[in-house]
């Protein structure tokens, strides 16, 4: 930590042979990006200017912007390595078609629910997010984009979280707004009393009968939200699931046990090699690549997919370093 302080460049090249390794397909790194985005960012705080809003570019495919207000506190991600510590990201241009229809729950302030605009022209997608100060950010993002005319006009937000009852549910709130949740993680956390629906019933007010893609990231109640989604799982066509598996909350079984049974099996992204490989189980390691040093912690992503469903040999084709602004 000392070190850190002092020498903080340390942590930033530190970091960077983590996403190395675990974020950019290939292990393709784009140094001299990150290298001037981070010195921008450091002259930011030396001169006290943080907390300006500021517009973050993804020069990748897709290729997106992130209006953010400041840049403290988890928005540094954005900066030194993008997108959000998420290999997926890049892999979304193979896993959709054009007319998709995708729900984003737990869009937090609308990566994934960008890039799918962008990628999905023809259809449409859904996006989902219950706090109201992060919600309002998600719209601003989303009305930003189509401002700047890098994603249409087939986006719909709802202020809204999935879980087992219709009405008002209690979400619990952490220090980071990216890690709220319908499950309490400590006596007296504080929380928040948030719009809430049964996703079947969300489903069938809306008159939607199937759903192509459902990009998941609800901190550990991800079993919950897709328990009442069922009428979704036994259709012909069945959605593919990203999903997160988060084992600080302990569900990743439920999550596994309850698609399994509909007949999906599990894949996980391995960027450095750039392929998709098959999961045998929900404790199987190499799916928890973030904070695995941390006891009982460790989080990542899964593929979620029908049994006909066959993953593209080389996913993501390539990536070309382009310079971005804070």
């Amino acid at each position: 930590m000392t070190m850190w302080k002092y020498f903080p460049i340390t942590r930033h090249i530190y970091e960077w042979c983590w996403v190395r390794s675990h974020v950019y397909p290939s292990g393709y790194m784009p140094w001299r990006n990150l290298f001037s985005r981070t010195i921008r960012w450091h002259w930011r705080r030396f001169t006290k200017t943080l907390d300006q809003p500021t517009i973050i570019h993804l020069p990748y495919r897709p290729e997106i912007e992130i209006l953010v207000t400041s840049l403290r506190h988890e928005y540094p991600l954005f900066v030194y390595h993008t997108p959000l510590y998420e290999a997926e990201f890049f892999l979304l241009p193979a896993l959709v078609q054009p007319d998709m229809i995708a729900l984003n729950i737990g869009a937090h302030i609308g990566v994934y629910t960008l890039a799918l605009a962008q990628l999905l022209p023809k259809g449409h997608v859904y996006s989902f997010e219950p706090m109201l100060e992060t919600y309002q950010h998600l719209r601003l993002n989303i009305a930003w984009n189509q401002l700047r005319g890098l994603i249409p006009e087939n986006v719909t937000a709802y202020r809204l979280a999935f879980g087992d009852i219709d009405g008002e549910t209690k979400l619990f709130l952490e220090s980071s707004t990216m890690q709220a949740s319908l499950l309490a993680q400590q006596p007296l956390q504080p929380y928040e009393y948030v719009p809430a629906a049964r996703l079947d019933t969300w489903l069938k007010q809306h008159s939607i009968d199937s759903v192509d893609l459902i990009v998941i990231d609800v901190e550990g109640a991800e079993d919950i939200v897709l328990r009442h989604a069922i009428t979704l799982f036994q259709q012909p066509r069945q959605p593919l699931i990203l999903c997160e598996l988060n084992r600080k909350f302990g569900r990743q079984e439920a999550i596994w046990e309850l698609l399994s049974q509909f007949g999906y099996r599990f894949w996980r992204y391995h960027s450095l090699r750039n392929c998709i490989e098959p999961v045998s189980n929900p404790y199987e390691s190499a799916i928890y690549i973030h904070q695995t040093h941390l006891a009982h912690r460790g989080y990542g992503n899964v593929i979620a997919a029908p049994i006909t469903w066959t993953p593209p040999p080389s996913p993501v084709i390539s990536l070309s370093e382009s310079h971005s602004s804070i």
